[in-house]
């Protein structure tokens, strides 16, 4: 066998291929490994982090739903009102009737609007009570039915002179503004009361309740 030795040249090139390899070795077997394993606990971390902010948002919201509902049960009971599903129309027309009961009245429902995950339904009615106390006792029970609403307008004239234009006899209430004059008109005799009273109902899908509708 022949046998001969490497010269300088060969021994330094050799060297640099072991090093190479050696430096691939490397790479292959620590350093990508290493890099891959720190990448999946960035991400770990990241999703852990994620985790943590949406349970302290849960959290935060249960709180505050709690904080609701303490300050809601805490309440006189005639003051507690829920927002019911919509279409609760029907269920609406029978509490009304019932209230009005004998008396001579008319109730017109509007179209039901729809904004966010609420329905909106505003009902005008018109009525003849016998006395002040009378119509008093019913504004009372037609905006405590215990389902979500808002007085939007009131008008309370005489009963045998609703014509009259001087409004030396009249209650009218707009909203949030009242506007009284003081006269005894309304305190003696029947009384004709028309009004707007806007009820709310939870709409989780609107554009669902408007195919419904």
């Amino acid at each position: 066998m022949l046998m001969r030795s490497f010269n300088r040249r060969e021994k330094i090139m050799l060297l640099v291929l072991v090093l190479v390899a050696l430096v691939g070795l490397y790479v292959l077997a620590v350093h990508n490994p290493i890099k891959k394993e720190l990448a999946d606990l960035e991400t770990e971390r990241e999703e852990m982090e994620l985790q943590r902010d949406v349970a302290q948002a849960i959290a935060l919201r249960y709180n505050s739903m709690k904080s609701e509902l303490e300050e809601i049960f805490a309440m006189p009971q005639d003051q507690i009102t829920v927002m019911p599903l919509y279409d609760n129309a029907e269920a609406l027309m029978v509490q009304l009737n019932h209230i009005l009961g004998d008396l001579e009245y008319n109730l017109t429902f509007s179209e039901v609007t729809f904004q966010e995950k609420v329905a909106t339904r505003a009902v005008q009615f018109t009525f003849t009570a016998p006395s002040y106390e009378a119509a008093r006792d019913i504004i009372q029970r037609l905006t405590h039915t215990g389902n979500r609403s808002l007085m939007n307008a009131l008008t309370i004239t005489p009963a045998e002179n609703t014509s009259r234009g001087d409004g030396n006899s009249n209650i009218y209430l707009r909203s949030n503004d009242r506007e009284t004059t003081a006269s005894g008109g309304i305190l003696a005799g029947p009384l004709q009361v028309s009004g707007t009273i806007t009820f709310y109902e939870s709409a989780p899908d609107a554009a669902e309740a408007r195919s419904e509708g």
